[in-house]
């Protein structure tokens, strides 16, 4: 037995002590991998890393974490393979399983250690860039957009009456049947009351229709009002009707162009039915917060209503994860023994998809733990009961001369 030897033994069981206590110290930190030492890692290192660098031994262990819902909006898990990309101030690029995000200096999306998240941002448009880089997430508000396009699908009675009134007058119910009304929105976002009356005609199967905007009578741009909508005996809408209404609005000095569809009028049965109206329009919309879908996509929601794609998070694989190198904060770099990353979005390949809302908790096993440190703590008095032996034995040597 050597001092070499027994030396050689207590620096393992130090390693391996050291190993389990930095497993427990981050049991709860999320996206945290434990660590095992094996000594025939360290053996199969080199010939002489038993004896130079128990430490080499430690080895990662990268099974899935459990999946902890924590509420934030800004917070993603990766379930399956991959690793998140960030980079800190040098530049220097590190991979996580940590998805623990938050808005910082200059509208970066950073990880809490300040490092910024690596992946695809977003055109004014929500159209997602193929260029690779630190994502940004503005919340300035959205921007107006004016209607340009109202569909409507109403149900007109077929056995309703003439109106008693043959004059049309907006203020007059007498006049019309029925009406209906739809928000819409001009160039600067002020929304404008468009409303359309239904005027049974004394023709067969005819209904007379009227408009007005902000109670002021408009008539479209392309044709004369009243617009003659014509239907077949049995209520489907005739092919000689007409299928869309074009307007321009008029609106702050100007005008702006909105098309009605009313293909899909009907004259069934004795009832009038608003069975859906809509409009493409939008006021301007200040920011309420941000998502993140199972694809990596962060989209910003607006007081409005709307929403847009921001940025969209990138995932990065490697053929041997084990062979990262951990970092003193619990990132990893690329290493030679890891190979190159494989860099892509959530759920293509065979990347993991991210859930929403959550984090990925911490693989390491307490209870084994516990286990492990009292086997660590037997093989480290051993070793030391080992040296001790050896240097009586070595005492002993010496008063024989």
């Amino acid at each position: 037995m050597t001092d070499l030897s027994v030396t050689s033994g207590l620096n393992i069981a130090q390693s391996t002590l050291d190993t389990i206590a930095s497993n427990v110290a981050n049991v709860s930190t999320p996206g945290y991998k434990a660590g095992s030492y094996s000594f025939l890692a360290t053996l199969s290192a080199s010939a002489d890393a038993v004896l130079s660098d128990p430490s080499s031994g430690v080895i990662q262990r990268f099974s899935q974490g459990g999946i902890a819902t924590t509420g934030n909006p800004l917070n993603a898990a990766i379930n399956g393979q991959g690793f998140f990309q960030v980079t800190n101030s040098n530049d220097q690029t590190s991979y996580t399983r940590n998805g623990e995000f938050a808005i910082g200096s200059k509208s970066a999306l950073q990880l809490v250690n300040g490092s910024n998240v690596m992946g695809y941002n977003a055109d004014g448009e929500g159209k997602i860039l193929p260029t690779l880089t630190s994502i940004t997430l503005d919340q300035t508000p959205l921007p107006p957009s004016a209607t340009t396009s109202i569909g409507m699908n109403v149900n007109l009675a077929g056995s309703a009456p003439v109106p008693s009134n043959p004059t049309f007058d907006p203020l007059d119910p007498a006049s019309y049947n029925n009406s209906q009304t739809v928000g819409v929105f001009d160039q600067s976002g002020l929304s404008h009351n468009f409303q359309t009356y239904f005027a049974k005609s004394s023709t067969a199967n005819t209904y007379d229709v009227y408009f007005s905007l902000d109670k002021a009578s408009i008539s479209p741009s392309k044709t004369t009002s009243p617009v003659s909508l014509l239907f077949n005996p049995d209520g489907t809408q005739s092919p000689t009707s007409p299928k869309t209404i074009d307007f321009d609005m008029p609106a702050n000095g100007s005008t702006f162009p909105i098309s009605l569809d009313v293909s899909k009028l009907t004259q069934f049965g004795k009832a009038y039915q608003s069975i859906a109206v809509t409009q493409d329009g939008y006021g301007v919309g200040n920011f309420s917060g941000f998502s993140i879908e199972q694809d990596g996509k962060i989209s910003a929601a607006y007081s409005n209503g709307q929403s847009m794609v921001k940025a969209q998070l990138s995932l990065a694989n490697f053929i041997n994860p084990e062979g990262l190198t951990r970092t003193n904060d619990g990132m990893y770099l690329e290493s030679s023994a890891s190979g190159q990353p494989t860099v892509g979005i959530p759920g293509s390949g065979a990347l993991g998809v991210l859930l929403p809302a959550s984090l990925e908790s911490s693989n390491v096993d307490v209870a084994s733990a516990m286990v492990d440190m009292i086997t660590a703590q037997r093989n480290y008095q051993a070793n030391a009961q080992a040296v001790k032996i050896n240097d009586q034995i070595m005492q002993t040597l010496v008063s024989l001369r």
